[in-house]
């Protein structure tokens, strides 16, 4: 497409999935101090445990009197981010892979099946670990002295760790996904595997801002493990797709080599792209 139609599509999917987002937040609107009560309970426990260590942990709203009514406004708006997951994933994938066949569509539809739950099963890894890592980073705080938490900034924080969690657990989802559709090969997935294990242990870096082995190793292997699955997962595909399809194997060629051009009679109407 020329690259006005790509904008365009591109605008489509923006409003359909900010119209999802939009929605969900009216939930988190209306259920507010559930959620508050919610997300203070990690942080709670360790302020309940503080007081033997010898210094106080508290949280607290801090500025103007609109901040209040700000931090409900970016708290439903998170809100609405978590419970659209499936909507702008879905909305993403069709962007990023334009130009499906027919007999293609139903592939994006299992992708996306497996993509939500792995999205939230990163946001509940991330929620496990999270009590260690404010356990961690509030002691060391010195005895006799009170620790004034900002809650917009924990909110933050809580943000960072759930949310980069869920987005680790997408990736390997969506390198299957590429590869089914011709777009990422597996020898080239296991040509860059030193990269990917450098990349994955980054990402873990700056995701756990601990930055201890233990919950480093938390999301690293998980990921890790899920990303050579579907390497794993790619091969097999390549190996098998030669086989079971007349469809010419592009994999084989080099990157200055010219594919060859599929005869007119031989295109099949029924996949063309849409």
């Amino acid at each position: 497409m020329p690259i006005i139609e790509h904008l365009r599509e591109l605008r489509g999917r923006l409003v359909k999935s900010l119209a999802a987002v939009a929605l969900g937040s009216i939930l988190g609107f209306a259920y507010y101090q559930q959620i508050i009560e919610f997300a203070t309970a990690p942080i709670q426990r360790v302020i309940d445990a503080t007081t033997a260590n010898g210094y106080t942990v508290e949280l607290a709203i801090q500025g103007g009197v609109t901040n209040a009514f700000s931090l409900q406004l970016k708290i439903a708006f998170l809100i609405g981010l978590i419970i659209a997951a499936p909507v702008w994933i879905y909305q993403v994938w069709r962007f990023v892979t334009p130009g499906l066949h027919r007999h293609e569509k139903k592939y994006a539809l299992i992708f996306v099946a497996a993509a939500v739950p792995l999205f939230f099963l990163g946001m509940f890894m991330a929620w496990s670990v999270l009590p260690g890592a404010l356990t961690l980073l509030l002691g060391f705080t010195p005895k006799g002295l009170l620790n004034l938490q900002n809650f917009d900034q924990y909110i933050t924080f809580i943000l960072q760790m759930t949310v980069v969690f869920g987005i680790g657990f997408l990736i390997p989802v969506f390198m299957v996904a590429l590869n089914f559709f011709g777009i990422l090969p597996a020898r080239m997935m296991l040509a860059s595997w030193r990269w990917i294990i450098l990349g994955t242990i980054i990402f873990g870096a700056v995701a756990t801002p601990t930055g201890d082995p233990i919950n480093l190793a938390l999301i690293t292997v998980p990921v890790l493990t899920l990303i050579f699955v579907a390497i794993g997962i790619a091969w097999l595909h390549d190996r098998r797709k030669p086989r079971s399809t007349d469809e010419l194997d592009y994999s084989t060629l080099s990157d200055d080599e010219a594919s060859p051009l599929v005869p007119p009679q031989a295109v099949d109407h029924d996949d063309e792209i849409t």
